[in-house]
């Protein structure tokens, strides 16, 4: 029988108050399990675990203060004089903020170089520079958001740092890629002065009274012609021994003249500067030296070089990239993108005493990933706000029902209170160190213990995982992501399966340029972090910049230190005779016995020409990698049979970059299988010589920028084999490509480079002391490797228009081709073109523009720009 209302309406209230306990219960368990996972070695990067985000370089963001979010690769940013808004530069644009994050304006520009904004005095306009045909200087209404141009100089000037007079009448800029600074009437908008500089100029600062100009000098100092150097865009700079950047260096000029007063040695990789309140002292943060300079603007004297730590501690890699003195000057701040946090110096005395201390490091303060500018303002009770840019922000990250993608970044501004009050040091040391002393589930505690003398370590081009084996059967794969799977890549899945699956491993870079220093440094510079989107001065990707390089060297300079042997196929190679035949003559000279016809191949970096194969070609989609793979296996039989093969071997297989539709090329298809084969080709030589035994081979991708997974737009394909590894299991553990770096060092006895590989968790959970000498024995492909691309009139109306398409693109320098067309033409060959591109995030909050587009649509699309 039924209740009264009265006993309904209580049963209701009591049911309501039990689904509430429910669903409190239900999300306290929820976060309880969220804060369980939160265990460094099974997080997932770009998932938020109680308000920490675990990142693809070892660390973890643990945010303090207040987080501004917002589509794109932030380079610079400044507060307006009277505080109320935030201008941030993007590649694209300057987005212009309140303190608080409410957006203002998008102020859309062609193109940014790497930093350079400012406010006029009146706070009426933002002076930055932007790239197109021509290079120039323009200033943006803050409130229209209006474009003047200010001046013009030719293409390739690449227009940095800018600094605004005190009376608003000059306008200086440094001109990054001639090595100048020119001086701008803004009234009259003509250039009235120009002067040389050191090498690369990045920063300028100007005294408060007007009268003194600094120039940092990326570069350093100009060689003499009996100095080693090596060309940075055009330009000689100054090396050492391993074709790293050796100086660094600060130019002052008179500002009225530009007349050169001096040009004062500094750390590596001098970027941002500042000058103190009262004008008396600059600050240069030494990116690439760990440390700040502080100089007396006046006498030029150097007053103190204050090092600024990494952690862990003891290796280097905090890279300083911006530093701010608070409007008192009783404090300094330093970004460090290394460590993801902010450096507090306190000043302890108006002038440096007898130990030459002038400024104290106080701690630091988390905030995002890779920050490259800050601001101070003060609030009437004195209390001070920092604002602090950072480049890539919480990564990329995208909602529920998109799937991610690397190059999608979400930039963000996080604010803390100055001083002492949000010092978090020990934040900070666990935010960058997680897995350190971590060992868990390791039956090798010692790597060196298992006597392997040989690392093969093969680096391959841009795929994710889900591309390639999310229909593995087994690990945490999507198949309807997979592009290449069984059919094509059967040698790729068998390694996966028979030895180990690491389904939960990523890349820590982003394209070749930056991806190709992370799998061969473990650390990435600042002139590469601030280069996204833009690229203004080179495309590093061939080892051909000596400014993109860490101070702590290569792993191969590693090695040659440990005194091991070494040597390097392909990587940061190029070809400089026979090699531009087409595609068919050297897979005719890849199948036939015999030897092939000679590839000469020499490297970027002098120091590598001794350790670089000279036959086995670098970067070319002409060549299949099965050439290459016979042209090292005669090399291996070569090394058997004069028992000297090296301890650390490199070798670099390109082809499943692939080429679109491009007529003459294979098809993507038919690319990825080449280099799955002649994978297979390599470890089966491996695995039948004499040094199996005693050999670990490692393959990963440089990057993978070719296409979406659903876990995270870095993860990417790990394969480790090795006589040592515990066969047929899935490991889960949270590795990355310096996880790889890591495992090398520590099986051939090296210590870590820098603070990257320090950091970094050894693979030991995959390797066995019960070693199984079975020997692999390679898939003959299942697709053909010659089903090239044809003239156009054989195609059907979609192929021609992706052939089109892809006649447009250049193939002949890496990642030259538009990603997102190509990505499409990609899935579209290998999904069909009725199927829809999966829904990606284009930029925070906005719709998907097209993803769920019918392909014939989206193609058309695509055709028609």
């Amino acid at each position: 029988m039924a209740g009264s209302p009265r006993t309904f309406r209580k049963n209701t209230t009591v049911n309501k108050i039990a689904i509430v306990l429910m669903l409190t219960l239900l999300a306290l368990v929820q976060l309880a399990v969220a804060f369980q996972l939160a265990v460094p070695e099974d997080m997932l990067v770009g998932r938020d675990y109680g308000n920490q985000i675990l990142v693809p370089t070892n660390q973890i963001l643990t945010l303090a203060g207040e987080r501004i979010q917002f589509a794109g690769w932030p380079s610079d940013m400044v507060l307006s004089p009277s505080g109320g808004e935030l201008a941030v530069l993007l590649a694209g644009g300057i987005q212009l903020l309140s303190p608080e994050g409410t957006l203002l304006r998008h102020i859309p520009l062609h193109r940014t170089s790497f930093g350079g904004i400012q406010f006029t005095p009146d706070g009426q306009s933002i002076i930055a520079g932007q790239l197109d045909k021509t290079d120039s200087v323009v200033a943006a209404d803050s409130v229209t958001g209006q474009i003047t141009t200010l001046a013009t100089f030719p293409g390739g000037s690449l227009p940095s740092g800018v600094a605004v007079a005190p009376w608003g009448n000059r306008v200086y800029v440094a001109l990054n890629g001639r090595n100048l600074v020119a001086a701008i009437d803004p009234v009259t908008r003509k250039v009235v002065r120009i002067a040389p500089t050191g090498v690369a100029p990045f920063g300028v600062a100007l005294t408060p009274d007007g009268t003194r100009l600094f120039v940092s000098n990326w570069g350093g100092r100009r060689p003499f012609f009996y100095e080693r150097w090596a060309y940075s865009a055009g330009t000689p700079v100054l090396v050492d021994k391993r074709g790293i950047a050796a100086s660094g260096t600060v130019s002052v000029l008179d500002a009225v003249n530009l007349r050169r007063i001096a040009e004062i040695p500094v750390g590596l990789h001098p970027s941002s500067l500042h000058i103190s309140p009262d004008g008396r002292v600059l600050a240069v943060a030494n990116s690439n030296g760990d440390s700040v300079t502080l100089f007396d603007t006046i006498t030029l004297d150097v007053l103190e070089t204050i090092p600024i730590p990494a952690f862990p501690e003891g290796y280097a890699g905090s890279s300083p990239t911006a530093v701010a003195f608070s409007p008192s000057g009783r404090w300094l701040y330093v970004a460090c993108g290394g460590n993801n946090a902010i450096a507090v110096l306190q000043r302890v005395r108006a002038r440096p005493d007898s130990s030459g201390r002038m400024f104290m490091l106080a701690g630091y303060v988390p905030v995002d990933w890779y920050p490259v500018a800050l601001a101070v303002s003060t609030e009437a009770d004195d209390t001070e706000t920092v604002f602090a840019v950072n480049a890539k922000g919480i990564g990329s990250r995208a909602g529920r029902d998109t799937f991610n993608v690397k190059g999608m970044t979400l930039g963000t501004v996080v604010s803390f209170t100055g001083g002492v009050k949000s010092l978090s040091t020990a934040t900070v040391r666990s935010n960058n160190d997680p897995f350190v002393g971590r060992a868990r589930r390791a039956e090798v505690t010692d790597l060196k213990s298992l006597g392997i003398d040989h690392v093969f370590y093969i680096i391959k081009e841009n795929k994710t995982y889900d591309q390639i084996l999310g229909d593995l059967g087994q690990g945490d794969g999507d198949p309807f992501l997979t592009q290449y799977g069984w059919n094509v890549t059967p040698n790729h899945h068998r390694l996966a399966r028979d030895f180990v699956t690491l389904d939960n491993f990523y890349t820590s870079g982003v394209v070749s340029a930056d991806g190709h220093q992370w799998v061969t440094q473990s650390f990435v510079t600042d002139y590469i972090e601030r280069a996204f989107g833009r690229w203004p001065r080179s495309y590093p990707f061939t080892g051909n910049d000596p400014l993109a390089f860490a101070s702590t060297g290569f792993l191969w300079d590693h090695a040659q230190r440990a005194g091991l042997g070494v040597r390097v196929f392909g990587e940061f190679a190029v070809i400089d005779h026979g090699g531009h035949r087409p595609w068919r003559d050297y897979y005719a000279d890849a199948i036939m016995t015999g030897p092939s016809r000679t590839v000469i191949t020499n490297s970027s970096i002098a120091s590598m020409g001794s350790i670089t194969e000279p036959r086995y070609p670098g970067w070319a989609l002409n060549i299949p990698d099965v050439y290459r793979a016979k042209v090292f296996q005669e090399r291996l039989r070569g090394f058997e049979r004069q028992r000297n093969l090296p301890n650390l071997v490199i070798i670099f297989l390109p082809s499943d970059h692939t080429a679109g539709l491009l007529p003459g090329y294979p098809k993507p298809a038919s690319m990825v299988a080449d280099n799955d084969l002649a994978l297979g080709q390599m470890v089966e030589a491996i695995t039948h010589s004499s040094y199996w035994p005693r050999s670990a081979i490692f393959v990963t991708e440089d990057d993978s920028q070719d296409g979406v997974d659903h876990v995270d737009g870095h993860r990417t394909v790990g394969l480790v084999i090795s006589p040592f590894i515990k066969g047929g299991r899935v490991d889960s553990t949270h590795y990355n490509q310096i996880s790889m770096i890591r495992t090398i060092e520590e099986l051939l006895g090296m210590p870590p480079m820098n603070k990257f590989d320090a950091a970094a968790l050894p693979m030991r959970s995959i390797f066995t002391t019960d070693p199984n000498f079975q020997p692999f024995r390679a898939s003959i492909n299942q697709v053909p490797l010659d089903d090239l691309t044809s003239s156009t009139e054989r195609l059907d109306k979609m192929e021609q228009l992706a052939a089109l398409q892809s006649q447009a693109m250049d193939f002949t320098h890496p990642d030259a081709a538009p990603e997102d067309q190509l990505n499409r033409i990609q899935w579209h060959l290998a999904k069909g073109w009725s199927t829809p591109y999966p829904r990606i995030m284009h930029k925070w909050g906005c719709e998907t523009d097209e993803d769920d587009a019918p392909a014939s649509r989206k193609i058309t699309s695509l055709a028609r720009k």
